[in-house]
């Protein structure tokens, strides 16, 4: 679907919608964390996981659905390979320190 979609000559609208579809589904997912009280989108770091959100168009759809819904701007946007391993990583890291 990504290859059909973001084709450089006659890219296909029925992908890019499906495309378009899942970006405002993550947005959805993404906008009441968004908030001030509970992560302030301009001092944090939008981080993701998947081979789609490695795809730059897929990348720049889920930015443009978050936008729609006024929020513009992550301090950054992170993308890993393995969520749970580096999560994993960072807890332990933390438990040293703290330790």
């Amino acid at each position: 679907v990504t290859r059909l979609a973001f084709r450089t000559e006659y890219p296909d609208p029925q992908a890019l919608e499906i495309l378009t579809s899942a970006a405002r589904s993550l947005a959805r997912i993404v906008r009441p964390l968004a908030k001030k009280q509970i992560c302030d989108p301009v001092t944090s770091s939008l981080i993701l996981s998947g081979s789609l959100m490695k795809t730059p168009g897929f990348q720049k759809l889920v930015l443009n659905e978050l936008s729609r819904w006024g929020i513009c701007s992550f301090k950054n946007m992170v993308i890993v390979d393995d969520a749970s391993s580096d999560a994993a990583l960072f807890l332990a890291r933390q438990a040293s320190r703290t330790g």
